[in-house]
């Protein structure tokens, strides 16, 4: 498709298994095993940044800054919830509602949505999901 695409994940494994499903498909990824408590270790600007239930505020912050010029961001984060929901059950490693768009404020918020919804295998998860993007 022309792309360049970095992604970052801790897990090896997780690595592993998302480099042989590209390979299958023929994506040229560049895969990388990083601790991102460790800092990011990317530079460079990037048309689209996708940062899906990590929960780091000084990283989103970071990473709001290799943005290009009108590009994108999209956050998907666990939501604080007093319902029976999947993910972490660590508060820590849940978000506020409104906390992700009060992140992005610097940005455009061209979408959002924040509350509960049906995951693939039938459980349910809330959310908040957030696509902004840089003037």
């Amino acid at each position: 498709m022309g792309f360049d695409v970095d992604a970052i994940d801790i897990s090896d494994i997780a690595i592993q298994q998302a480099a042989q499903r590209a390979d299958s498909m023929d994506l040229h990824i560049h895969w990388l095993a990083h601790d991102l408590e460790r800092g990011l270790p990317l530079v460079g600007l990037y048309d689209l940044i996708l940062m899906i239930r990590y929960v780091d505020n000084t990283l989103l912050s970071t990473v709001v800054k290799l943005l290009a010029p009108r590009g994108k961001i999209l956050v998907e984060e666990h939501l604080v919830s007093k319902e029976a929901v999947i993910g972490p059950t660590n508060p820590g490693f849940r978000v506020q509602p409104g906390s992700v768009q009060r992140a992005l404020c610097d940005l455009e918020i061209e979408r959002e949505f924040e509350g509960l919804i049906q995951e693939p295998d039938g459980t349910r998860a809330a959310l908040v999901r957030v696509l902004a993007q840089r003037a």
